[in-house]
């Protein structure tokens, strides 16, 4: 996980360097042609990063979480082995949520589907816990 934060880090940082124009090319340049983002782009961009990096570790983890809990409560085995399979099942389930986080093109419908997953499970979990199943 500390990796994934420091390359996305990274990947917000990389577009605000010259590509791959020397530094004294670069100085030479007419002031017009040079393409630095403006600070409001850069603060916008930022911001869209660390939302995916939030969504794809909390919202991720949170998912896998819920998601966890209710299979564990519906799975036909003894609780020791059905809570053993989905803390497995988990470390795949949260890899492949923070992988969907970042090949979805629209930010909105990550937080969207992943705010109603973890409702829907969450809820699912809480009710099938209080009837006793």
């Amino acid at each position: 996980m500390i990796m994934a934060v420091i390359f996305t880090l990274y990947l917000a940082v990389e577009p605000l360097r010259p590509s791959v124009i020397s530094s004294s090319a670069w100085m030479n340049m007419d002031v017009s042609t040079r393409t630095s983002p403006t600070p409001a782009r850069h603060g916008r961009y930022y911001w869209r990063v660390v939302s995916r990096l939030l969504a794809a570790g909390l919202g991720g983890y949170t998912l896998t979480v819920t998601a966890s809990v209710l299979l564990a409560l519906i799975l036909p085995l003894p609780k020791s082995q059905a809570v053993m399979t989905m803390s497995l099942l988990g470390f795949f389930s949260w890899s492949m949520a923070i992988m969907w986080v970042y090949a979805t093109a629209s930010l909105a419908r990550v937080w969207r589907v992943l705010l109603a997953l973890i409702l829907l499970t969450g809820l699912a979990s809480t009710a099938l816990r209080l009837t006793g199943a």
